[in-house]
């Protein structure tokens, strides 16, 4: 039993044959070898292959265009400026012919495989004779069914996908609710308390850093875990997206004591602006640069008012 794959036109892979050995060069279903790889598998060293393509085939006198030969189009220019070559299709016969003349020593190997393969074409209907019309008939009818195939299956996924999505969703949903706490009534998180303020960092948002800073200030312990006394309450959230953070609360009478604590800073000229330097003017500080937060060696950026 013969096996082959074509694939462009050619047997690309490998004959297997269960008495004789492998396939020895690339063969047309329609017994056309390219000139190019018969000139590999010869090994002639003694001529380039342009020349030797022009001796003996195109110069050929025992050999005819159509017959014994065809000629593909030829390639362009090179990327160097080199000369263009041309591509030959062989047929079995003619290269046979090629095998003997060329002197080279696999080439009485290559001819009893050419005549191996000649009787493989004739006992065997697995290779019919097709045209090229019936050739690339029949590639496109199975592009088309594989097509048909790719379809049905991105269809498929696209569904699983719709569902997987969904799933992870509601499974957010259920973790978000499982796992956050809710606050007693009347207390509001850092970033509230910050926007209510007007305490705004420089990056235009709610700055909740500089609240709890204040809150320490006025002696309200916050730990890095989950907690809760009178005036504090710190608790857990896992959001499945941007992964688990702590929230701070604060009571309403801690945030009566964080906003007194916020006007005395303004009091006490703990609130400072930064001006740019101007060349001239002794008494033009020129326009505000920064607003900054400065107590006790740590200092906050603040939006400019």
């Amino acid at each position: 039993m013969t096996t082959a794959i074509v694939e462009n036109g050619f047997l690309t892979k490998k004959l297997i044959e269960q008495k004789s050995g492998r396939d020895l060069i690339s063969i047309s279903p329609t017994g056309l070898i390219r000139a190019r790889d018969l000139y590999d598998f010869l090994q002639i060293k003694s001529f380039h292959y342009s020349r030797w393509a022009k001796q003996y085939i195109v110069d050929n006198q025992f050999a005819a265009e159509g017959k014994d030969y065809e000629v593909l189009a030829t390639n362009g220019e090179t990327l160097f400026g080199g000369r263009p070559s041309t591509s030959y299709l062989l047929t079995i016969d003619f290269s046979k012919i090629l095998c003997i003349v060329s002197g080279s020593s696999v080439g009485e190997q290559l001819w009893n495989y050419f005549r191996e393969v000649e009787k493989r074409y004739q006992q065997s209907r697995y290779l019919p004779q097709m045209t090229q019309t019936q050739v690339v008939a029949a590639v496109a009818a199975q592009n088309v069914e594989f097509e048909k195939k790719m379809l049905v299956l991105e269809s498929k996924i696209n569904v699983i996908e719709c569902e997987t999505n969904q799933k992870i969703v509601q499974l957010a949903e259920d973790i978000r609710e499982l796992t956050t706490q809710t606050p007693d009534d009347g207390w509001l998180p850092a970033t509230v308390i910050a926007k209510k303020l007007n305490i705004i960092s420089s990056h235009d948002n709610p700055h909740a850093q500089l609240v709890t800073y204040l809150a320490r200030g006025c002696e309200m312990h916050i730990d890095k875990r989950p907690y809760k006394d009178d005036c504090v309450q710190v608790i857990k959230v896992i959001d499945p997206i941007s992964g688990p953070r702590l929230d701070v609360y604060f009571s309403p009478e801690a945030q009566g004591v964080i906003e007194k604590c916020w006007g005395d800073a303004n009091d006490n000229g703990y609130i400072k602006t930064v001006y740019y330097k101007r060349k001239s003017g002794k008494n033009n500080l020129g326009d505000p640069k920064q607003r900054i937060f400065e107590h006790n060696n740590k200092t906050f950026n603040l939006a400019i008012e």
